[in-house]
């Protein structure tokens, strides 16, 4: 999960860089800079809100994401469960000095 001033970044230099474009594209249809620099300019704010309230309701979603036994494995994970692995505290195998 992010962190929301993490969202909250990502959100600003989202809107920087698709500012940057609606001005090029206002004033391309335009032709008048002071339109296309106002549209711009008012862009990044309502954008850059809407962009992290959406971050935040898509971070909250679990579809489509991994959980943790899938990036770390489940077979180790299961073997941890079930005795065949001893980790000590720093989570390094312990090598067994039993004979099986």
């Amino acid at each position: 999960m992010d962190k929301s001033y993490r969202s909250f970044v990502k959100a600003i230099t989202w809107r920087i860089t698709g500012s940057i474009d609606t001005f090029f594209l206002t004033f391309i249809v335009t032709n008048k800079f002071d339109f296309a620099l106002s549209i711009s300019f008012l862009e990044v704010f309502t954008k850059t809100l809407l962009f992290w309230v959406h971050e935040r309701i898509w971070d909250r979603v679990r579809w489509g994401r991994k959980s943790w036994t899938q990036y770390f494995g489940f077979n180790l994970y299961q073997r941890i469960i079930n005795g065949d692995i001893k980790m000590d505290v720093f989570g390094y195998e312990k090598k067994s000095t039993e004979n099986k």
